[in-house]
């Protein structure tokens, strides 16, 4: 257990740390909460992955603040998208589908938020294909095999 424990600080922190490199280099799209969050999330509980999700992006805006109503918008989407694990179990053979499905709606709704907060329709499109794209990477290389290490 104790290693798990190490394992999660660990997490926070290299997901704070490369958000905040990206927003230094004006990227957006560098999401590590939101795959490990699930991950968290289906190993312990959604409290647990909206915890480690929420502790990354209150580390990064701290260091690298932007704008305070995005983090109030995401902070608030990572209930639902957390609290959504209770509703869909996975075993081996189905996780990778759930877990996909749950990105692709976290990403068509916050998105939609985004742009009717008045951001940039360009940089939201990039940063749904690029979290689609890291998500599928993390889930299906990782995902399983870290849940189970995890538990």
């Amino acid at each position: 257990m104790f290693t798990q424990v190490i394992t999660l600080f660990g997490l926070v922190i290299l997901g704070a740390l490369i958000s905040i490199g990206a927003r230094r280099a004006d990227l957006q799209g560098i999401e590590l909460w939101l795959p490990f969050g699930l991950l968290v999330s289906y190993a312990y509980s959604p409290l647990w992955g909206f915890l480690i999700a929420f502790l990354m992006l209150l580390i990064s805006w701290i260091v690298f603040p932007y704008g305070l109503q995005y983090l109030a918008l995401t902070s608030v989407l990572l209930i639902p998208t957390f609290a959504i694990t209770k509703f869909f179990p996975v075993t081996e053979a189905s996780f990778f589908t759930v877990a996909m499905g749950i990105v692709i709606a976290y990403n068509i709704i916050s998105n939609a938020a985004y742009i009717v907060l008045g951001a940039n329709i360009v940089r939201i499109i990039k940063f749904a294909a690029f979290s689609i794209a890291f998500n599928w990477t993390v889930m299906y290389y990782f995902g399983w095999t870290f849940i189970q290490w995890l538990v």
